[in-house]
């Protein structure tokens, strides 16, 4: 599948979702991705990606991806606390076992 195309669908999915629930912290933290790497748009890929942190604190991935859009914005030492985070929070993960399940 062309990049184009599994970006165009990534956005329409994360998008679907959040119609139907918006308060799920894995469709902004998709969206939030889309916007920062696709569009380049980071003001609003850090919007999406602090509602997700405030939907869930623990979601690592949201902390992980976040850091990236912090960092090409400059913020280099909240960037580290966010990548930190999710270090932590995988392996507090990691080591319940939780990674495993499923």
């Amino acid at each position: 599948m062309p990049v184009t195309e599994g970006y165009r669908l990534a956005r329409e999915y994360a998008l679907k979702a959040l119609a139907l629930d918006d308060t799920l912290p894995e469709a902004h933290t998709s969206l939030a991705w889309v916007l920062h790497v696709y569009d380049w748009d980071w003001t609003a890929a850090m919007r999406e990606y602090a509602r997700a942190l405030e939907l869930n604190p623990s979601f690592a991935t949201a902390h992980h991806w976040y850091s990236f859009v912090l960092l090409v914005n400059g913020q280099a030492e909240q960037a580290m606390t966010e990548a930190l985070t999710a270090l932590e929070l995988d392996r507090r993960r990691s080591r319940s076992g939780a990674a495993w399940a499923g």
